[in-house]
């Protein structure tokens, strides 16, 4: 049922996730003798039927339009660790050790050709949409790598300021394509 999260997201899972709890009441409620009105039976049966044909339908259809060379052709990825104590990550004195460092990973792990170098959770040392000598960097180092970069920054959005741990794509043609806020903070 988790190929329906490239549709609907993480609210169509949600959903689904809340129609099955509904249909447990509803065993339950049976169970106890005490059923409820028949619209509020058939309603979420005929929903959670029509979900799934929709779902593996969909499936198949996917599946169909994949060629087994496709399928079976893995991504190659490279992930760095750039080890920056907390301490140091936003004291501005160790700007240019933090961004030599990224650079000297980032340009070690392009070496292998990857289709992405990821940097961890707010590698950059600053606000990458907001900060421009930090955006200069990053565009610079994805130019320099010849491969994108998917990298963790710190993001910040209105007037007060609200703070997200953010995932940006940096093209090393286009720049900055997306920018994603982490959804649940731990």
């Amino acid at each position: 049922l988790i190929q329906m999260a490239s549709v609907t997201g993480a609210y169509g899972i949600t959903f689904i996730v809340i129609l099955a709890n509904f249909m447990l009441f509803e065993f339950w409620m049976w169970m106890r003798r005490k059923v409820l009105k028949t619209s509020l039976v058939l309603m979420p049966a005929g929903m959670a039927l029509l979900l799934l044909v929709v779902d593996f339908g969909y499936r198949e259809l996917r599946n169909a339009e994949k060629t087994p060379a496709a399928q079976s052709e893995p991504v190659k990825l490279a992930a760095i660790q750039p080890y920056i104590p907390q301490e140091q990550k936003w004291d501005p004195a160790y700007y240019q050790m933090i961004t030599r460092r990224l650079r000297a990973l980032t340009l070690e792990a392009a070496g292998s050709k990857p289709a992405m170098v990821v940097w961890p959770e707010t590698s950059v040392p600053g606000e990458l949409r907001n900060e421009s000598q930090v955006k200069t960097f990053v565009q610079n180092l994805a130019k320099e790598a010849g491969v994108p970069l998917l990298v963790g920054t710190q993001d910040s959005t209105g007037n007060p300021p609200i703070y997200y741990n953010g995932a940006a794509l940096v093209d090393p043609d286009k720049g900055i394509l997306t920018m994603h806020h982490k959804l649940h903070l731990v």
